[in-house]
């Protein structure tokens, strides 16, 4: 966008035919206009804009435009964008239109008439249920499309309140945890159920074994929520020009040591190490790369394992107060120890 300022401003004034062009580039913005054969660039104060995304920033120049035309179109053929423009056209006093499609599924959706069929509050819901149900930023449930998610979310209408109240404040409150817990429960069958964990539970002794098939456990659901509340939280408020954004830390992302950004999956391990440390592998190509489960889990093969020509276990040399002595780990130490010092650790 900096290249296409530099080289506009720099146009042949008639290239533009009459048409005002409106060009963000940076945190900047720029009106070019024709006027008595001359190219004018002005800088536009009041659309200086810190936000990140064109699908925000493009809200905060319809409602710009709209306090000089009373009808404006919007070309994307992102969902994000129509979520996000529903939204904002109950704040934007001018018809909003969105173009979308191509060729002969081109078409032209009228969102005045979108409101009108669904209602103001679910205007606003939809753009917490498309946070939360996964988008641009934000993962999705395994095997839970959009159309299943609204159709739970329509069943009640504490559901419909809840994803209406989802980013309305930077901080996600306890109570609205609670309450996107219980729609969770409901998606996967347990509408009277407001405990993720215990709906896991219930699931995986019906026979649903595979995590796929599963919900998130709470401190897992947590993080997701916290993600879903902060990407919403920027689209509602997508028509102001300065969001000053607190830092992402903390909102179910984190920082690596190399400075890489991260999804913050969980802040708990994924099961007590002696049930993590309890891996066994039967490699035939000698445990050397990340296919062998020992070597994923950073372990080495222990007994245990029916692995050939493994390269992934301690050498004879390797001193016996290295080896795991903890009652609860499965790894043997039978190589360096008598019977009697086998009883005495058990």
């Amino acid at each position: 966008m900096k290249f296409l300022f530099t080289c506009w401003k720099n146009a042949k004034p008639r290239l533009l035919r009459g048409i005002q062009v409106v060009l963000s580039h940076e945190e900047k913005c720029h009106s070019f206009i024709e006027s008595n054969e001359q190219l004018t660039c002005t800088e536009v104060l009041e659309l200086s804009c810190d936000h990140e995304e064109a699908d925000t920033r493009m809200i905060t120049h319809a409602r710009h435009a709209s306090q000089h035309f009373p009808n404006i179109l919007i070309k994307s053929p992102d969902t994000d964008v129509f979520v996000i423009a529903l939204n904002a056209s109950l704040d934007i006093d001018a018809d909003i239109f969105m173009e979308t499609g191509v060729g002969h599924g081109r078409r032209i959706i009228s969102l005045s008439n979108v409101r009108q069929s669904l209602g103001d509050q679910w205007c606003r819901s939809l753009l917490g249920l498309h946070a939360f149900t996964g988008c641009d930023t934000t993962s999705s449930f395994y095997g839970k499309g959009k159309i299943s998610a609204l159709k739970i979310a329509k069943m009640k209408v504490a559901h419909a309140t809840t994803f209406e109240n989802l980013g309305r404040e930077i901080v996600l409150s306890d109570a609205l945890k609670q309450d996107l817990s219980r729609y969770v429960c409901h998606l996967y069958g347990y509408d009277e159920c407001s405990d993720v964990n215990t709906a896991r539970y219930q699931l995986f002794k019906r026979g649903k074994y595979e995590e796929e098939l599963l919900p998130p456990n709470q401190d897992s659901l947590d993080q997701h929520a916290l993600r879903a509340n902060f990407q919403c939280y920027i689209w509602r408020h997508a028509t102001q020009p300065m969001l000053h954004l607190p830092t992402f830390y903390n909102h179910g992302w984190k920082v690596d040591g190399e400075g890489n950004v991260e999804i913050a999956w969980m802040t708990i391990p994924a099961a007590p190490d002696s049930i993590l440390e309890f891996v066994n592998c039967k490699c035939t190509k000698g445990c050397e790369n990340r296919r062998c489960s020992c070597l994923k889990a950073s372990l080495k093969c222990t007994d245990v394992c029916q692995c050939h020509d493994c390269k992934n276990r301690y050498s004879e040399s390797h001193d016996e107060s290295e080896c795991y002595e903890d009652s609860d780990t499965f790894s043997s130490c039978d190589d360096h120890s008598s019977d009697e010092d086998s009883e005495d650790e058990q």
